[in-house]
């Protein structure tokens, strides 16, 4: 079996195991991110020793996934710890990204220099006072918010989003 045609059979075990299944479930188990995973480790698997061995552990859960779904016990855990690793191994090694991180970093970053920017601007000019500080704290968190926005937007486009 192929490397892309092991992601297309282990998606489809799951498919099939998952059949009925809400999707209100599905979605809090990210089960739908476990899926696009899947096909990246068909993707990255003859050139990443750490996607062989998650092969091995998806082909291990595939099996069961409609008890780790249905049924409070270890087997969710399982699935909850490989979903989980899974991401975190993408992230890390293949440069995916969480929804929104850009946006939120350059958010804080914005929020923190804005404020520096705003403290100094009012001890130079203490006619004014604090009215600096908000500004500037507003002007850093819009300005976080713009860049953030454009840099995930460019990621999404590029599909790179775990």
């Amino acid at each position: 079996m192929t490397k892309e045609n092991w992601a297309e059979h282990m998606m489809n075990v799951i498919d099939g195991k998952l059949e009925g299944t809400e999707d209100k479930k599905l979605r809090f188990f990210r089960l739908g991110e476990l899926k696009r995973n899947i096909s990246r480790i068909g993707q990255f698997c003859a050139r990443c020793e750490g996607c062989n061995q998650f092969k091995q552990e998806v082909e291990a859960i595939a099996g069961h996934i409609d008890e780790a779904v249905s049924v409070p016990g270890q087997e969710r855990r399982e699935l909850d710890k490989l979903v989980f690793r899974l991401s975190n191994h993408m992230m890390k090694e293949h440069d995916f990204f969480q929804p929104h991180n850009y946006n939120y970093r350059y958010s804080l970053i914005g929020i923190l220099a804005g404020a520096l920017a705003g403290f100094l601007l009012m001890e130079f000019l203490p006619s004014i006072k604090w009215y600096l500080l908000v500004t500037g704290l507003i002007a850093g968190l819009i300005t976080g918010q713009i860049t953030g926005s454009i840099r995930d937007r460019k990621i999404r486009n590029e599909n790179k989003l775990v």
